[in-house]
């Protein structure tokens, strides 16, 4: 792959074969391929359907009917993203979402949706303003595009792109893997039982959004009201219904670093690995049991205390099995890391395989306001 810097409407990088093509060329969605809404609606969604239902979402549904079977690009027409999918076969389809299909003879279907992946920013800009943003027919007619006069350079772009997700969705398996392993571990050797603020500061204060976002999200401050040591626990004791915070745990490796915030506990092992109570206790199912799915769940002093825990008395046990979790834990933060670098050179070549356009005047949704198709 080589670049070019030559003033053309061409993608900074380009293949060496097609250096020397013609310039891509400017149109629109609607002069190279077929664009209709579906007709089903909620109800219409069957729990193991035969066929998928491409909805307003990012989960695909299912359905027993089908509309169409054939090559498309799906692009919710409504919502805060306009994420395109694609598929080829018989699928349903949601009538506040689109199916770009019979693409014109010199156009690659999947070329069509790795550009609408690029160009879904814009789409946003684009859309009818609302509760939510809404994308109405002909929005997406008008809507500009740029692709190679060539049809086998769409074909290598997208056969390139196409690669490039696969190794994604082969890595993200790999990850869940890891993660079913670690939660198989922890159920095999743990035995079941029945039931002031100051960015520069010194200290990390641990709140829920420092726990719940993997120390990612974070604030300092140089008093240490409640300073936590090393081999301390930190957990959440509050969060919304249904959260992903409650009960979250951080376990503490380096002395004087860190300072606990309000509606988290802090716990000292005893005469016990901290490690191995960390995994005991870190979203611990007797702790989610007290999300009622209402209201707020807060959890007392008490609740964290009367917690039923089974472990191994001797110590080179919890050592061991300790050191085990760990071992997996390291292996699935650097396949998380490996697939963020993946999505990372996905975006860059998305980047660099389209040509840049400047949209002045990106919305022309005052023309289309009371146009619902």
């Amino acid at each position: 792959m080589s670049k070019t810097n030559e003033n053309k409407l061409v993608p900074k990088l380009r293949f060496p074969e097609f250096e020397n093509s013609n310039e891509w060329e400017e149109t629109t969605l609607g002069k190279i391929t077929n664009i209709t809404n579906g007709k089903s609606n909620a109800q219409d969604h069957i729990e193991n359907g035969k066929y998928p239902l491409f909805d307003r979402s990012a989960i695909i549904k299912a359905s027993n009917n089908f509309l169409f079977d054939c090559e498309a690009v799906i692009i919710p027409g409504e919502g805060m993203k306009f994420i395109p999918k694609y598929y080829k076969g018989k699928f349903d389809l949601h009538q506040r979402a689109y199916a770009l299909k019979d693409f014109a003879v010199e156009v690659e279907g999947i070329f069509v949706y790795y550009l609408m992946m690029h160009r879904s920013d814009l789409l946003a800009k684009k859309a009818v303003k609302s509760t939510v943003l809404s994308l109405r027919l002909p929005i997406l007619q008008n809507f500009p595009i740029q692709i190679p006069k060539v049809l086998k350079e769409q074909q290598k772009i997208a056969v390139c792109l196409s690669s490039l997700d696969e190794v994604i969705t082969a890595e993200s398996q790999k990850l869940d893997l890891l993660k079913e392993h670690k939660k198989g571990l922890l159920q095999n050797l743990f035995p079941q039982h029945e039931q002031d603020i100051d960015d520069s500061g010194d200290f990390i204060v641990v709140n829920s959004k420092f726990i719940s976002s993997d120390g990612e999200v974070k604030k300092s401050t140089n008093i240490a009201f409640c300073p936590a040591q090393k081999g301390d626990i930190l957990m959440v004791l509050s969060d919304i219904p249904n959260g992903k915070a409650i009960a979250k745990c951080f376990l503490v490796e380096e002395e004087d670093r860190y300072t606990v915030n309000q509606r988290v506990c802090k716990i000292t092992p005893r005469n016990l690995n901290s490690k191995i109570l960390y995994y005991l206790l870190n979203r611990n199912p007797y702790f989610l049991a007290f999300d009622d799915g209402v209201k707020q769940t807060n959890l007392r002093k008490e609740d964290v205390l009367n917690c039923p825990l089974m472990m191994p008395e001797d110590h080179r046990e919890q050592k061991k099995i300790a050191e085990t979790l760990s071992s997996i834990d390291d292996l699935i933060n650097a396949q998380s890391q490996k697939i963020e670098a993946l999505k990372l050179h996905k975006k860059g070549l998305l980047q660099g395989l389209f040509p840049d356009i400047n949209e002045e005047n990106p919305s022309n949704s005052m023309e289309v306001e009371n146009d619902r198709n």
